[in-house]
């Protein structure tokens, strides 16, 4: 067997693909020891946190936590409670579905593009601090997102051979089809808005097709089950929170952010921003070309371009107060923009194949996208570092603080809770029970205010108390008395210590 048949070998490709994925499991698990959490992750503590129930949990989203869908954290519910209290095994959903999105991207991009443009797919998953760094440990939505954006293109592109094929015969797996679509819509709705979003503008999409005789009907139903299916929640949660939804802490968009966006979910990489780009307008080319607007590249590069489109007008004119133009939340569309490139790149070296000089030709591209793919792996290795230890929250420094004390479970000291809002507060509870409690410290006293004013507290508790420790943004701090003096204080690590004078 030639180098060449070996390499393109399924026995070759699927022991690369095993190869790769031990590796991003290796990277997952040495960023899982070295990690600090941020605000949001630690919210995800409060809403999953030792005293709380799924119902409970379930409360928390449909009021104060409207603005973020509950599945990602009912799946690491069991993990929190069932395992010990360490930072990989609460990532490990995160790392197993991020390993479980790239290996199923990589599958399809061999599927539709070829062997090569499945290889491309791998390079890039594997080297992309997108996948591992970014999204598959991090204790948010953000893996499920992925995740359920490759299952369900992957799954409706599989519905429409199956309903798209003249003869019964090859209409075998209809059913099953059918029914793993809906599966992977509810799994991409529930996941993130985002999802919605992606579901909503498929959706519309595949309904315009039908409409012009270019679909079978019944590539609508997984549609209509699964916004059925999540109508049900989202309607139960709008009449039952609150929160107002009108206005979040998002700047409007420029013309620039778009561009800073699509180089953020393509990890930085000027080179994989720019093939995209090139993979943009190869596609439309073509697809105008041949008058073939009915294919699945088309709809990589218009889903991307239609998500990216709506929630700009929607931030930068419609509501720039209430804007949703944050980088990860585009995400969703990574598997879409690396499908793009892999299939530009495929049809680069096939072009390049066809024509009259072809031998130096080919062996010129190859030599450009060997030197160029080493200049990106570099490029992401370094970036993956960046990523990997630039830490934005340390909410273990004040913890760790804590437990060196050694008091915190003595009667003369108070662990004080100071919270802006109700979020703030279940973030709060879940740094107590994760960082403290679950490793075996349990304050003797807790107290949570809102406010920031310790006077009431200090007059409560009278000449018993010799330590105060509070936890909380120290900007949001007011004490006026002088029985206390602040003997430590962490601005970044968001921990004040009072001892009695």
């Amino acid at each position: 067997m030639k180098i060449k048949e070996k390499i393109l070998s399924d026995k070759t490709f699927n022991i690369s693909i095993c190869i790769a994925m031990a590796l991003m499991l290796g990277l997952g698990i040495f960023i899982s020891t070295i990690k600090e959490f941020w605000y949001d992750e630690v919210a995800i503590f409060g809403y999953i946190r030792s005293d709380i129930s799924i119902f409970d949990m379930f409360h928390y989203y449909a009021t104060i936590e409207v603005t973020n869908l509950p599945l990602y954290t009912l799946i690491a519910y069991p993990f929190y409670h069932l395992l010990p209290a360490s930072d990989f095994w609460v990532l490990l959903p995160s790392i197993i579905m991020s390993i479980a999105a790239c290996v199923l991207l990589v599958k399809f991009a061999d599927k539709i593009v070829g062997r090569v443009g499945g290889y491309i797919t791998l390079f890039i998953v594997l080297l992309s601090r997108t996948m591992m760094a970014k999204v598959g440990t991090c204790l948010r939505a953000y893996s499920l997102m992925v995740l359920g954006s490759v299952f369900f293109i992957f799954m409706l592109y599989k519905l429409y051979e199956i309903t798209s094929a003249d003869k019964e015969s090859k209409k075998s797996g209809l059913t099953s089809a059918m029914i793993l679509t809906t599966v992977a819509g509810i799994l991409l709705a529930f996941s993130h808005y985002f999802g919605v979003l992606f579901m909503a503008l498929t959706g519309l999409g595949v309904l315009v097709f039908i409409l012009i005789k270019r679909m079978n009907a019944k590539m609508f139903i997984p549609f209509v089950i699964s916004g059925l299916v999540f109508a049900v929640w989202f309607i139960y949660a709008i009449t039952t929170t609150d929160k107002d939804v009108s206005s979040f802490w998002i700047a409007p968009p420029t013309l620039l952010s778009v561009a800073d966006m699509f180089g953020y979910v393509l990890s930085g990489s000027i080179v994989l921003l720019a093939i995209w780009g090139m993979s943009v307008v190869y596609t439309i080319v073509k697809a105008i070309v041949t008058k073939d607007f009915l294919n699945i590249h088309v709809f990589n590069v218009a889903i991307a371009l239609a998500i990216t489109g709506v929630i700009f007008i929607y931030s930068a004119y419609i509501n720039p107060g209430g804007g949703l133009f944050e980088g990860r939340y585009f995400f969703v569309i990574f598997p879409n923009m690396v499908l793009s490139i892999a299939y530009y790149l495929d049809g680069l070296i096939k072009l390049i194949g066809k024509l009259k000089d072809k031998k130096v030709l080919y062996y010129t591209l190859i030599t450009v996208l060997t030197v160029g793919f080493i200049g990106t792996a570099l490029d992401l290795i370094d970036k993956n570092e960046d990523a990997v230890y630039y830490q934005y929250d340390r909410y273990n420094f004040f913890a760790e603080y804590i437990i060196k004390a050694g008091d915190i479970e003595n009667d003369d000291v108070i662990l004080v809770l100071n919270s802006y809002d109700e979020v703030g507060k279940v973030t709060q509870e879940g740094w107590l029970d994760y960082y403290l409690i679950r490793q075996g410290y349990t304050p003797n006293r807790v107290v949570e205010v809102d406010d920031g004013d310790l006077d009431d507290i200090v007059e409560d508790y009278g000449d018993g108390i010799r330590r105060i420790y509070v936890f909380g943004d120290t900007d949001h701090f007011d004490y006026d008395g002088d029985e206390f003096e602040i003997t430590d204080q962490f601005s970044y690590e968001k921990g004040t210590v009072m001892d009695r004078k």
